[in-house]
């Protein structure tokens, strides 16, 4: 492409209403910054891989993610390669396996991740998403009962598994870019699939006409409460975070209770701010992909004490007014004996929870013995003359479900149990006592 091409297809972008927001949101951007559009060849992402193109020699390269629906999905790659290569952009053409179930989210997964696999260091994934875009998002997660951060539809600019996810043209309409794609003389994709009316959303753009003629200000309407529900949003992300600084149970109390995390969520003063919160610390700090459902959020907060909530993430448990909860990991434990039999060491661990225990004795301990109780197991407490049953020790301490769980047996080669471990520690017997020194290794 020759310098006066170059210039007249600079020109011809920033005569154009789409070219002209391109070119006012590359202002803010470091001239330096390279970015990677993904680009299917349809109209929408072609032309901003173009326009970007055009704007940022150099700077810019494109993938189009092939998932495998359609038997021209290959050439529609060859075709939008020809096409970019007019422009001197490369393109990646990378294939996905989209699973069995709902196609149109299970395809959007399959694309962001293998766009995510393409970037490079410090590059920007670029994403065609314009106006109507969002005013549908809008609109799709309204009839499905979402909250302020789903009717903030698409965010402009996010960081998603530490990269840097753009939408330049989400203020901008599509006619504006229908118009710059056929200025700079642009052949695009039309996927059968945008015709498909079993898929929400397209069946959403075929009634579109008709509620533009009723309310023709409705898609600047929406996006305009797609902005605002993005500022109540942050609003209650930041709320959320100050009632967690205030209620939050601490490490060494999580460790006791075998979970990741604690809440004293009684200590809100309202059912609303118990929801922001448990709405948050679930999509924030469990990490889930989407939120809980509402239902779940209000099953969660109802929790009687002792009551235990499970999910596909994990389960909750409310004990001692403190909501806990953890992922689904086996209790591991290891008893190992050292070269002299008179030490042993047991390492026990949980998720991110370890406990290392050092055991030493006058004695061999080459017949000890570690497992989980397996019912009716008794045992001789210190300074007690008659035995106790271990399950009617357990009940009558006060602990969670959890700690029962995870109750191990620590016995001599006689049977005598000379310890009980819980995860706040040992209970030594009147045997263990007299036998072995038991010493806890910290960790780090």
């Amino acid at each position: 492409m020759t310098i006066k091409t170059l210039g007249a297809h600079v020109a011809s972008v920033n005569a154009n209403a789409a070219g002209q927001a391109l070119a006012i949101w590359l202002n803010a951007v470091d001239e330096g910054q390279h970015f990677l559009v993904g680009c299917s060849g349809g109209l929408d992402s072609l032309t901003l891989t173009i326009a970007l193109g055009i704007l940022r020699p150099n700077r810019v390269r494109a993938c189009y993610v092939n998932h495998g629906l359609h038997p021209d999905a290959a050439y529609w790659g060859e075709h939008t390669e020809r096409q970019l290569s007019t422009f001197q952009i490369p393109l990646i053409s990378q294939r996905v396996k989209v699973p069995q179930g709902n196609i149109e989210a299970a395809a959007r997964t399959a694309r962001r991740e293998a766009l995510l696999q393409q970037l490079q260091p410090g590059e920007w994934l670029v994403l065609a998403h314009h106006r109507q875009d969002q005013a549908e998002t809008v609109l799709l997660r309204l009839v499905r009962g979402s909250g302020a951060a789903g009717l903030a539809g698409m965010a402009s600019c996010k960081s998603w598994q530490n990269q840097m996810i753009v939408r330049p043209w989400l203020q901008t309409a599509r006619s504006d870019i229908q118009q710059l794609a056929e200025q700079l003389g642009l052949t695009w994709i039309n996927d059968p699939a945008n015709q498909a009316l079993e898929f929400d959303r397209v069946w959403l753009r075929q009634q579109w006409p008709l509620w533009q003629a009723r309310w023709p200000q409705w898609e600047q309407s929406l996006t305009q409460t797609a902005n605002r529900m993005q500022d109540t949003a942050a609003l209650l992300a930041d709320l959320a975070a100050q009632d967690l600084d205030q209620i939050t149970v601490s490490l060494e109390k999580c460790r006791e209770q075998l979970a990741c995390g604690g809440l004293r969520l009684a200590e809100l003063p309202s059912a609303a701010r118990q929801r922001n919160l448990l709405y948050h610390w679930f999509r924030e700090n469990i990490s889930l992909s989407d939120a809980l459902p509402a239902s779940q959020i209000e099953q969660l907060r109802e929790l009687t004490e002792g009551a235990t909530f499970q999910g596909a993430w994990g389960e909750v448990l409310r004990w001692q007014s403190v909501w806990w909860w953890r992922r689904r990991h086996t209790l591991r434990y290891q008893l190992i004996l050292q070269q002299s039999a008179h030490k042993a060491e047991i390492v026990i661990e949980q998720g991110q929870h370890t406990w290392r225990y050092l055991i030493t004795s006058n004695h061999t301990l080459v017949q000890l013995t570690l497992h989980p109780r397996q019912g009716g197991e008794q045992m001789q407490l210190i300074r007690r003359t008659h035995h106790t049953r271990l399950k009617k020790w357990l009940q009558s301490a006060e602990l969670s479900l959890w700690q029962r769980q995870a109750a191990l047996i620590l016995l001599n080669g006689e049977g005598l149990i000379l310890g009980v471990w819980l995860p706040s520690g040992w209970l030594i017997t009147q045997a263990g006592q007299d036998s072995i020194q038991m010493t806890e290794i910290k960790t780090v």
